[in-house]
């Protein structure tokens, strides 16, 4: 996906320098980079197919026929808005009760890394990320593989005082109270989240 995206946006600069170059005496360097960065910054065709995969009537069968686009999107570091919308999607495909075992199984390590991602211009993967960790584990089989997996992350995105990170607070708060639902897991949580479920708690 990459690689074709990648190839596309060059023909398009490619085809802007014939102007740039006629203009160049009327137009300062500066103002010329300008130009040729929104050229580059054109939306990808990928990413208005990944925006249709977000619309949907049967959750669980979508996830069977479209899991290896979003999953291989999921994964695409070299395109942030392709990956955006494919976590977007997943987030929504989470919540539904048939798909939770089978996202958690497949998609697991691709949540893991989105959440763990530091970059603010990340911070929409990230939430949706932490979205669908949220949704997936509140299910029985699910709550202590996604504790275990994630603790770490929760707590961190938990505790963020940062305005902007609110999304990904309440995210990782919503996965807490869902994997402490589940009785086996109270004890665990409560002593390893207490000072952030208590804090959030006085908020």
């Amino acid at each position: 996906m990459a690689d074709a995206t990648s190839a596309r946006i060059s023909d398009k600069v490619n085809a802007t320098r014939p102007a740039l170059t006629s203009a160049s005496a009327s137009r300062s360097p500066k103002k010329r980079r300008t130009s040729l960065v929104e050229k580059m910054k054109t939306p990808p065709a990928e990413i208005d197919a990944l925006k249709e995969l977000a619309n949907f009537t049967d959750p669980e069968s979508h996830w069977v026929a479209n899991k290896e686009m979003l999953l291989k999107s999921c994964r695409d570091t070299a395109e942030r808005k392709c990956r955006e919308c494919a976590l977007t999607t997943l987030a929504k495909l989470a919540k539904h009760p048939n798909n939770k075992e089978p996202i958690w199984e497949e998609a697991e390590t691709v949540l893991l890394d989105a959440s763990r991602l530091t970059v603010d211009a990340d911070r929409q993967c990230r939430e949706q990320a932490l979205r669908a960790l949220a949704s997936l584990g509140a299910h029985a089989n699910n709550s202590v593989p996604v504790w275990d997996a994630a603790q770490g992350l929760l707590l961190k995105a938990s505790q963020s005082m940062d305005g902007k990170e609110r999304k990904c607070r309440i995210f990782a708060l919503r996965a807490l109270a869902n994997i402490a639902a589940y009785g086996s897991n109270e004890a665990r949580i409560w002593k390893a989240a207490q000072k952030v479920l208590l804090k959030a708690s006085q908020l």
